[in-house]
């Protein structure tokens, strides 16, 4: 991406996370990229108990009408507003320290204790440090910012 998208970009989520904040949600994560042919500008958005069909159609409606007042993108894109969904991705401290309890999957940028892929229950946050309790009763405290990709996964199957 040329510094000039990426300076769009950066427009593009802070015009988004105030249209996503003042109708009380969060900006969860913002695409924005080419696909083939076309310009995507994706958001996905969350709050509390969950968003909904209408949540999304309000912040793309708003959004749009924003987008075209600030005249940030001179070209033809899509605007696509949705959930992050059940296996939403783990970034922001506030992720994790609202998932925990939950099951997560954990792929580290180098190994930790001679394994890089961690799954299991999410047993504490604290500190910039999770505590994963795997499948098979170990525990690995783990440092957010070696984290590679962090999600939710509702399908681990914990014993």
């Amino acid at each position: 991406m040329s510094e000039i998208e990426k300076t769009k970009e950066s427009l593009l989520r802070e015009l988004s996370e105030k249209v996503v904040e003042n109708a009380g949600m969060e900006l969860v994560e913002l695409e924005y990229h080419k696909e083939g042919k076309t310009w995507v500008l994706r958001l996905f958005i969350d709050k509390e108990g969950g968003v909904t069909l209408d949540d999304c159609t309000d912040i793309s409606k708003e959004l749009g009408v924003q987008l075209d007042v600030e005249d940030i993108i001179q070209h033809h894109y899509l605007l696509e507003v949705s959930s992050p969904g059940i296996n939403r991705l783990l970034k922001k401290e506030n992720d994790f320290a609202r998932s925990v309890g939950k099951k997560i999957k954990v792929q580290m940028k180098r190994p930790q204790e001679n394994r890089k892929n961690f799954a299991g229950i999410l047993e504490k946050f604290e500190n910039g440090m999770i505590t994963v309790l795997t499948d098979d009763k170990l525990k690995f405290e783990l440092d957010i910012n070696d984290i590679q990709k962090a999600r939710l996964n509702e399908e681990i199957k914990i014993k």
